[in-house]
């Protein structure tokens, strides 16, 4: 069986599962650029994959439906988290749809909500799927300085850098000594001339270390001792799963559906708990623990894909 993987251009970072599935299946990624790349990936398919449900998925299930090309092909399609808060589903054919995956439990209530008028998770079945790392090769950090701070991902309204700054700062009048470290490339430049603006005028010059995009996230991570979330909301952030099984205690700012997959300790509401919980030490190993209880594994994950293709070619 041929499993087409199509995605747009640049949010091919969450593929890390497609490796593993062509065990099983011969699978082929497609970036989707223009229309020739939509025929390709849905030639090339007995299944067509979706990854977000973006322009790609618009574009793949409008070409089956007005030109009746489906000729038995399944479609599945991933949702992560901001097509929810989009436009995206109101365009997608979703009669061209066989099966839908959520990463969290909380997105299906956030489409519910914004998308009640096509009522898809009604209509079409679905399945929750977290993501998934490999931990395999992870090693545990250890005898690190308790002072290390990171902040992962690309800087946007989402993250919400201006309270990351807040927090931070705060930080250092109980100890001057705390760093921060931020990977991820700006992504509106509003923030990038906001963020150098209020280093400045927060004197936190040399206590913030801005990496831009990292190539090596192993070695970024290895000297860290929290990774501080500060974002307004999130799907399944992969970023904290990454850090956590290295032993990075997350600090999170409690957005919509965090409670559901963190423990009320590792989020926070208001600044002064942020930095009260950014003092607190727990043990590398308690938390690489979590994630593998919570199932957040790369083989959970492409075992839970495996188990939908199968329906969705059977049904």
């Amino acid at each position: 069986m041929r499993v087409s993987i199509a995605c747009l251009q640049g949010l091919d970072t969450f593929l890390d599962w497609v490796k593993p599935l062509s065990n099983y299946y011969e699978t082929k990624i497609f970036i989707i650029r223009n229309t020739d790349d939509v025929i390709r990936a849905i030639g090339y398919g007995d299944v067509i994959w979706c990854e977000w449900a973006n322009e790609s998925a618009i574009a793949i299930t409008k070409y089956l439906k007005y030109t009746g090309k489906q000729n038995n092909k399944k479609v599945i399609v991933r949702l992560h988290s901001y097509e929810g808060l989009a436009g995206y589903p109101r365009e997608i054919c979703w009669d061209m749809v066989n099966h839908i995956i959520y990463v969290s439990g909380h997105m299906v209530q956030v489409v519910n909500t914004y998308h009640n008028e096509i009522n898809i998770n009604n209509k079409i079945d679905y399945t929750i799927v977290p993501n998934g790392i490999d931990i395999s090769n992870i090693k545990l950090n250890e005898n690190t300085s308790g002072l290390k701070i990171c902040s992962v991902g690309g800087i946007s309204h989402k993250k919400n850098p201006s309270l990351m700054l807040q927090v931070f700062k705060e930080l250092l009048k109980v100890n001057e000594n705390y760093r921060l470290h931020v990977a991820g490339g700006y992504q509106e430049a509003r923030y990038e001339i906001y963020i150098n603006h209020m280093i400045k005028e927060m004197k936190l010059q040399g206590k913030i270390v801005m990496h831009g995009n990292v190539k090596d996230m192993n070695a970024f991570y290895a000297d860290k001792d929290y990774i501080l979330l500060t974002s307004v909301h999130e799907g399944h952030n992969v970023s904290v799963i990454e850090a956590m099984a290295r032993g990075i205690r997350p600090v999170i700012h409690n957005f919509y559906g965090a409670d559901r997959q963190y423990r009320e300790d590792m989020l926070f509401n208001t600044i002064d708990e942020a930095v009260e919980q950014l003092q607190f030490r727990e043990k590398p190993d308690e938390l690489r623990k979590y994630i593998i209880d919570k199932g957040w594994l790369l083989e959970n994950q492409v075992s839970a894909f495996k188990n939908i293709i199968e329906r969705v070619v059977k049904a």
